[in-house]
């Protein structure tokens, strides 16, 4: 119950943008990662994590991640035999053909939950030395797991919008996981246009209006966000498998819809506080 009562405290407080700003930061100065940047073993960036992290304080996002080509076959191959559940529900596991693929029937994503522990690519990424200090930087202290994530989305032309918008797709929205949150999404596949690429509204996760920080709902319409920020600052991030990119979850985003081949993507979130999230994804340790 206090759990509880934590998270809908957050829940509700931390869409002020004045509250969130400050949350975390009463951390003693001694708890920040060090300034160095260590060496990864899996990842590399064009820019200093510093400089990366502040494209995403200035813009609420950065791309220049990048996948090695051995990460991203590892997590691949791990993707091709573990147990993928449609729509987030772990009563419906997905089926295979008989060349391994997934059938996804009428599921518009297929996530692997708990099950990417078991994946060696995906626990090295989660202490992942450059991962973890843009993190920091970004929050403006250590960097406390929230969840991690693998999952497919799936071409469902069968869906309605409002099915697609429960899945996050085609639906500009802001998260509060936490009081401060911040997310990595590396594709595990090429994505193009036809592929369900994220979007996400620069500039978005500040200045906004009082009515907007006091609204109950999360999602925008297509209308309210261009005539808000400008249809300049839709950025649609696209890539080869191993792209990654970090972003401000509490800018407005969206995935979505595949009309081609199907989108396998990793998200990373870390946050401020050890609030708990509502819903079955898996929580790292991170020691």
């Amino acid at each position: 119950m206090i759990r509880r009562v934590d998270w809908l405290v957050m829940f509700t407080f931390a869409r002020l943008e004045i509250l969130q700003r400050y949350a975390g930061r009463k951390r003693r100065r001694s708890s920040l990662l060090p300034q160095a940047t260590p060496k990864s073993a899996v990842l590399q960036t064009e820019l200093p994590a510093q400089e990366i992290a502040h494209h995403v304080r200035v813009d609420g996002l950065a791309d220049g991640l990048r996948l090695s080509e051995d990460a991203v076959a590892d997590v691949k191959s791990f993707a091709a035999s573990a147990p993928c559940y449609g729509n987030v529900e772990r009563q419906l596991p997905l089926d295979r053909s008989s060349s391994g693929c997934l059938m996804p029937g009428d599921a518009v994503v297929g996530d692997y939950l708990d099950g990417i522990a078991d994946c060696e690519t995906i626990r090295h990424m989660w202490v992942d030395p450059i991962i973890l200090e843009i993190a920091g930087a970004c929050l403006g202290t250590r960097p406390l797991p929230l969840r991690s994530r693998l999952w497919w989305s799936f071409r469902a032309d069968q869906a309605t919008a409002t099915t697609r918008s429960v899945y996050a797709q085609d639906c500009f929205h802001f998260d509060l996981d936490n009081w401060r949150a911040v997310k990595f999404f590396f594709y595990m596949t090429d994505v193009g246009p036809e592929n369900g690429p994220h979007i996400y509204v620069r500039k978005s996760h500040r200045n906004r209006s009082v009515l907007d920080q006091l609204s109950p709902f999360k999602s925008r319409s297509d209308r309210h966000i261009i005539a808000k920020y400008g249809r300049d600052n839709l950025v649609v991030m696209q890539g080869p498998a191993g792209t990654g990119f970090v972003e401000d979850p509490f800018g407005f985003h969206t995935g979505t819809s595949v009309t081609g081949t199907a989108r396998l993507i990793l998200e990373i979130e870390y946050g401020v506080a050890q609030t708990p999230l509502a819903g079955p994804y898996y929580v790292p340790t991170i020691e």
